[in-house]
């Protein structure tokens, strides 16, 4: 079994928003028991921008890169992530009713359960990845990032598309769960396809090619 050793004594390189969250429930404020009370109405878009703030540490993170892998492709590619802008000039767009998404199982079977639902929808951003090679799924998987909150107005999963000037992308997903709680998820997108998408329209087609999903909706967030 792998060890994997997470330290963050190195400084981040990316440029990134400052951390965001409304107070805290269970455990402290940097603790990886902590829950947060969503409490404002761009909570989400905001959540979505702490994930990728999390994913560059990892990116930066030198030691954990150093016993995750020793492939130099996977290296440097970890490291343009790292570099990247991901303060100004990006634009955010929400996806919802996401069932056009499983319409592949759907038609080998309507009655799986909603665990299964979680883990296909989870799948998302690493199917647009494996599609730009296996470099791009190893990078990627490595600083997967996910967090828990609650928040008491989503009442269906729903994914936020962050889109960066530097055409290195994340996808966050949210999933309620009981109680309020929502499991976040997020993942860069390293594809050409989606480099340099600006609008909802350029984001269906994106998905259309790529992922040959048509019936969603996508809505412009900033």
């Amino acid at each position: 079994m792998a060890l994997l050793l997470w330290g963050y004594n190195g400084e981040s390189k990316a440029q990134v928003l400052p951390q965001s969250k409304s107070s805290a429930i269970i455990g402290g404020n940097d603790g990886p028991t902590a829950i947060y009370i969503g409490d404002r109405p761009d909570f989400l878009l905001r959540e979505g921008l702490d994930m990728v703030r999390n994913m560059c540490t990892l990116a930066n993170d030198t030691n954990y890169i150093k016993y995750s892998t020793n492939n130099p492709g996977i290296i440097r590619l970890i490291k343009d992530i790292g570099s990247g802008n991901y303060q100004t000039n990006y634009h955010v767009f929400e996806i919802d009713h996401l069932q056009g998404f499983l319409k592949p199982i759907m038609d080998l079977n309507a009655h799986l359960g909603k665990a299964v639902y979680e883990r296909f929808y989870k799948s998302i951003p690493m199917q647009i990845n494996s599609s730009a090679g296996s470099t791009t799924v190893a990078a990627t998987s490595l600083l997967v990032w996910d967090d828990v909150s609650h928040y008491d107005k989503l009442e269906q999963p729903c994914l936020y598309l962050y889109c960066f000037e530097n055409d290195i992308n994340c996808m966050v997903l949210f999933f309620p769960k009981k109680e309020y709680i929502v499991q976040t998820y997020g993942t860069f997108i390293v594809h050409h396809r989606f480099s340099d998408l600006k609008t909802s329209d350029d984001v269906k087609a994106a998905l259309k090619e790529v992922l040959h999903v048509s019936d969603i909706n996508i809505k412009v967030i900033q």
